[in-house]
Protein backbone atom coordinates (compact mmCIF):
# COMPACT_ATOMS: atom_id res chain seq x y z
CA UNK A 1 0.00 0.00 0.00
CA UNK A 2 2.75 2.42 0.76
CA UNK A 3 4.09 2.30 -3.07
CA UNK A 4 0.26 3.41 -3.74
CA UNK A 5 0.93 6.72 -2.12
CA UNK A 6 4.99 6.95 -3.28
CA UNK A 7 3.30 6.50 -6.85
CA UNK A 8 0.74 9.26 -6.27
CA UNK A 9 2.97 11.58 -4.45
CA UNK A 10 5.22 11.73 -7.74
CA UNK A 11 2.56 11.25 -10.07
CA UNK A 12 1.08 14.62 -8.17
CA UNK A 13 4.77 16.87 -8.46
CA UNK A 14 4.90 15.79 -11.70
CA UNK A 15 1.83 17.05 -12.81
CA UNK A 16 2.43 20.73 -10.24
CA UNK A 17 5.49 20.95 -12.58
CA UNK A 18 3.98 20.15 -15.37
CA UNK A 19 1.33 22.95 -15.00
CA UNK A 20 3.73 25.58 -13.77
CA UNK A 21 5.86 25.19 -16.85
CA UNK A 22 2.59 25.68 -18.70
CA UNK A 23 1.58 29.07 -17.16
CA UNK A 24 5.65 30.25 -17.75
CA UNK A 25 5.63 29.28 -20.86
CA UNK A 26 1.89 30.94 -21.56
CA UNK A 27 3.62 34.22 -20.25
CA UNK A 28 5.89 34.48 -22.97
CA UNK A 29 3.77 33.20 -26.17
CA UNK A 30 0.61 34.11 -27.46
CA UNK A 31 -2.64 31.76 -26.22
CA UNK A 32 -2.89 30.67 -30.02
CA UNK A 33 0.99 29.30 -30.25
CA UNK A 34 0.56 27.70 -26.82
CA UNK A 35 -2.42 26.07 -27.90
CA UNK A 36 -0.76 24.75 -30.86
CA UNK A 37 2.49 23.32 -29.18
CA UNK A 38 -0.11 21.31 -26.69
CA UNK A 39 -1.83 19.77 -29.83
CA UNK A 40 1.96 18.59 -31.68
CA UNK A 41 2.83 16.97 -27.78
CA UNK A 42 -0.14 15.34 -27.76
CA UNK A 43 0.43 13.82 -30.99
CA UNK A 44 4.35 13.36 -30.02
CA UNK A 45 3.12 11.83 -26.66
CA UNK A 46 0.58 9.37 -28.25
CA UNK A 47 3.15 8.30 -31.22
CA UNK A 48 5.93 7.92 -28.78
CA UNK A 49 3.76 5.53 -26.34
CA UNK A 50 2.09 3.46 -29.02
CA UNK A 51 5.86 2.90 -30.74
CA UNK A 52 7.14 2.32 -27.55
CA UNK A 53 5.00 0.04 -25.80
CA UNK A 54 3.86 -1.35 -29.36
CA UNK A 55 0.02 -0.78 -28.67
CA UNK A 56 -1.84 -2.45 -31.65
CA UNK A 57 -4.03 0.96 -33.27
CA UNK A 58 -7.12 0.38 -34.86
CA UNK A 59 -8.32 2.70 -37.46
CA UNK A 60 -10.73 4.38 -35.29
CA UNK A 61 -8.23 5.24 -32.10
CA UNK A 62 -6.09 6.80 -34.49
CA UNK A 63 -8.03 9.68 -35.53
CA UNK A 64 -6.83 11.45 -32.20
CA UNK A 65 -3.57 11.43 -33.20
CA UNK A 66 -4.33 12.38 -36.86
CA UNK A 67 -6.79 15.17 -36.09
CA UNK A 68 -4.04 17.79 -34.41
CA UNK A 69 -1.42 16.14 -36.61
CA UNK A 70 -3.84 17.92 -39.81
CA UNK A 71 -5.00 20.88 -37.89
CA UNK A 72 -1.69 22.21 -37.10
CA UNK A 73 -0.75 22.85 -40.48
CA UNK A 74 -4.89 23.89 -41.79
CA UNK A 75 -4.17 26.52 -39.21
CA UNK A 76 -0.91 28.07 -40.08
CA UNK A 77 -2.08 28.43 -43.84
CA UNK A 78 -5.18 30.26 -42.82
CA UNK A 79 -3.12 32.33 -39.90
CA UNK A 80 -0.70 33.31 -43.03
CA UNK A 81 -4.17 34.10 -45.54
CA UNK A 82 -5.45 36.21 -42.59
CA UNK A 83 -2.07 38.12 -42.22
CA UNK A 84 -1.70 38.20 -45.66
CA UNK A 85 -4.98 40.15 -46.03
CA UNK A 86 -4.83 42.42 -42.78
CA UNK A 87 -1.50 43.65 -44.53
CA UNK A 88 -3.40 44.63 -47.83
CA UNK A 89 -6.59 46.31 -45.86
CA UNK A 90 -4.08 47.88 -43.64
CA UNK A 91 -1.79 49.20 -46.82
CA UNK A 92 -5.40 50.33 -48.40
CA UNK A 93 -6.68 52.23 -45.49
CA UNK A 94 -3.23 54.51 -44.75
CA UNK A 95 -3.21 54.92 -48.56
CA UNK A 96 -6.27 56.22 -48.81
CA UNK A 97 -5.54 58.84 -45.61
CA UNK A 98 -3.03 60.77 -47.71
Amino acid sequence: MGQIYKRSLIAALCFHAYQQVSYMILQRVSPVTHSVGNCVKRVVVIVTSVLFFRTPVSPVNSLDWRGPCWSVPVFKSEAHQAKDSLKFVSRKFVGNLG
